[in-house]
């Protein structure tokens, strides 16, 4: 249960990152005297909706697991997430050292994974 839960902060923080990168982009924010002008358009105002229900799944799941185990896994699982969607969604092309960075970052969670279960 425990990481279905950081597997779904993971997805929606990542959707949720994604989704600002790809509104602000349409958006715009200006400045004119005594005056603050705002676009907001709905990409980017979901994308906030997104980012703040995975900081709120985040509190809760911070109430069941260890903080160490639980940074190191979620952080790992966002960034290969966050690489996948950036890559679908905004064209953003991975290179092969950040392939290798992916790769080992697998590595990492799995080898966290297992020593929490052995409690090593």
């Amino acid at each position: 249960m425990k990481g279905i839960l950081m597997l779904i902060y993971a997805v929606i923080g990542s959707l949720g990152m994604v989704l600002i990168r790809l509104g602000g982009s349409k958006s715009s924010l200006s400045f004119k005297q005594s005056s603050i002008n705002m676009s907001i358009n709905i990409t980017l105002l979901v994308g906030f909706l997104f980012y703040i229900a995975s900081f709120l799944l985040c509190l809760i799941i911070l109430q069941k697991l260890n903080l160490v185990y639980f940074s190191a896994i979620s952080y790992g699982i966002t960034f290969i997430i966050t690489s996948i969607l950036s890559y679908i969604l905004l064209g953003e092309v991975v290179s092969g050292i950040q392939y290798l960075g992916v790769g080992l970052i697998i590595m990492g969670v799995v080898i966290i994974s297992f020593s929490k279960k052995n409690n090593i």
